[in-house]
């Protein structure tokens, strides 16, 4: 049978079983031809999107396909809420409740997908953030306190940096709708408090035209994510999959969704933004 793979471009997750967050997780599968492969991030307080993709032949290269004429609906219960057009990504406002079900159905190719009902955590609160900038303005060591929530079960921790009001990516990183990475589960430390510690750097040498120069930063965005079950049960499946590439039955096992048809998922997520300026 052929083989496909599966091109998770969309943000890599951080779990017990790490990967880069510039990496593609790449899934091998078998191909009976080109399924949709989407992803819906549920928002009640930051930007939600939908992303739309295609898997192809492992042998083939990836081509156009067409999106334009993509329905999205977005249901609250059984009742449709919003319906719009995608093309491809498609990132849009709404005020989602963390306190009701939701669910997404896209109209593509003659087919109708739906997703089963998702549930957007509350957002969690940072505590006692602190930075430190080193000497030579290269680094800054970010620290801040991450409480244990009952509500919520997984976290995740995206920062970015910016200079003169615009984001500054330095040469190993690349820009994403959404960057999902860092993900903690509250298992980890149920019933205490979870101190986040990382040294980042604001600060990068580079040649542009054959002249060496700094890029230079002078704030940055830490956004906590307080992420439904949807993300974990997804990305968990991805990386054992991954792990287990050379596995016949490893192989064949398609990843998980909840989506009645393809491969994605729909999950919900709440956010916390606290800017530093240095």
């Amino acid at each position: 049978m052929k083989q496909a793979f599966l091109y998770i471009i969309s943000s890599c997750l951080y779990l017990s079983i790490g990967c880069n967050a510039s990496d593609e997780l790449i899934i091998e599968l078998p191909f009976d031809g080109p399924q949709s492969v989407i992803y819906g991030f549920l928002s009640a307080n930051d930007s939600s999107s939908i992303q739309i993709f295609q898997s192809l032949p492992a042998d083939e290269q990836t081509e156009e396909f067409n999106t334009s004429e993509v329905k999205a609906s977005i249901f609250e219960g059984a009742e449709k809420i919003n319906e719009f057009s995608v093309n491809e990504i498609e990132t849009f406002k709404y005020s989602f409740l963390t306190d009701k079900e939701y669910s997404l159905e896209l109209e593509w190719q003659n087919e109708i997908i739906k997703s089963e009902k998702i549930i957007i955590p509350p957002p969690v609160l940072m505590e006692e953030l602190t930075f430190v900038v080193s000497s030579d303005s290269l680094e800054m060591n970010l620290s801040f306190i991450l409480p244990d929530v009952e509500a919520v079960n997984y976290y995740s921790i995206e920062i970015k940096k910016f200079y003169k009001g615009k984001e500054v990516l330095f040469s190993n990183e690349s820009k994403q709708v959404h960057n999902f990475s860092n993900v903690i589960a509250d298992t980890e430390f149920k019933n205490s408090k979870k101190k986040f510690d990382n040294i980042l750097k604001i600060r990068d040498f580079e040649i542009v035209n054959n002249m060496a120069s700094y890029r230079l930063t002078d704030s940055i965005v830490v956004s906590l994510h307080a992420l439904s079950d949807e993300f974990y049960l997804f990305y968990n499946n991805q990386s054992l999959t991954s792990n287990e590439i050379g596995n016949n039955f490893y192989q064949n096992a398609p990843p998980w969704s909840n989506l009645d048809q393809g491969y994605g998922f729909v999950g919900g997520y709440s956010t916390h933004h606290l800017s530093v300026t240095y």
